[in-house]
């Protein structure tokens, strides 16, 4: 009785193989384009940095009013001015932590993409692998410290100073650049906690509070602006590695090769316009 082959199954793994010598393969890992997470995150802490700025202003404004009421100047209705402060202090509260969710979600996946691009890169065996990029952040305590490890890793495998394989990538120049975003990302967590934890019971109380409030959320805008910096530089130096490995790769055949960089978006054709006939032969 005769039956039919099983069908063929895609395979799961992007990489693919490539037949190097007999019995052996070579895998050529999958580059991740960067581009459009990089542009989304520019956009969206700038957005943050806006409304970071908004928060600023209305807690500079609440604390206006509370000097006001202090100084016994009433020269305005106290309930309804009260309300309108709160109001939006905390309409520009709920702004910025809703813009900054968003944020956060983007820049996990760019920098879990990232760790993906550093193993592409040949930089093998790293202090964490990529899913530490995402679940460093999750981690009670661990998250003040895993999350810039991994950057830095990140930093030094995009250098182009280490060939593919070569393992003293590992101790390649750190960035300094990482070390401020991640200092001001830290100062603005930490004024955030000392302000939920402050008490709010009398006016010079909520004073010291939205002070405080005022500290945090100018380390959130320094954190917010080094962050479009250190994203939009590790791209750039993963994009280098790749075009000076791909150079190094082509003057030695021998070597593993490096991921093939994905081609440029093509413009849609566009249809020419028919040829025009020719006219007909004049009559004799």
């Amino acid at each position: 009785m005769a039956t039919s082959d099983p069908p063929s199954v895609p395979p799961s793994s992007p990489p693919r193989a490539l037949d190097a010598a007999p019995g052996y393969a070579v895998v050529v890992p999958v580059w991740r384009r960067q581009q459009g997470f990089v542009n989304a995150l520019t956009v969206l802490l700038a957005f943050d940095v806006l409304a970071a700025l908004f928060l600023i202003g209305s807690l500079v404004n609440r604390i206006v009013f509370i000097n006001d009421v202090e100084n016994l100047r009433f020269g305005f209705n106290v309930r309804a001015r009260a309300n309108e402060v709160d109001d939006l202090a905390q309409a520009a509260g709920i702004t910025l932590l809703v813009l900054s969710l968003a944020t956060a979600v983007v820049f996990i996946i760019w920098m879990f993409r990232a760790a993906q691009n550093n193993a592409a890169l040949g930089r093998e065996h790293p202090r964490f692998g990529p899913g530490w990029a995402i679940g460093g952040w999750f981690i009670p305590f661990a998250f003040f410290v895993i999350p810039v490890l991994v950057m830095q890793d990140l930093w030094r495998g995009s250098t182009t100073l280490t060939a593919r394989g070569d393992m003293r990538w590992k101790i390649a120049d750190r960035s300094a650049l990482v070390g401020w975003w991640w200092a001001a990302l830290l100062l603005s967590l930490l004024s955030g906690t000392i302000d939920s934890n402050h008490p709010d019971t009398t006016l010079s109380d909520l004073r010291a509070a939205d002070t405080l409030s005022i500290i945090g959320t100018c380390f959130r805008v320094a954190a917010a602006v080094l962050a479009i910096l250190v994203v939009r530089k590790l791209t750039e130096r993963q994009e280098e590695c790749l075009r000076v490995q791909q150079a190094q790769w082509s003057s030695r055949p021998g070597a593993p090769p490096p991921p093939a960089a994905p081609p440029p978006p093509v413009a849609p054709a566009t249809s020419a316009p028919p040829p025009e006939s020719a006219p007909p032969p004049a009559s004799l």
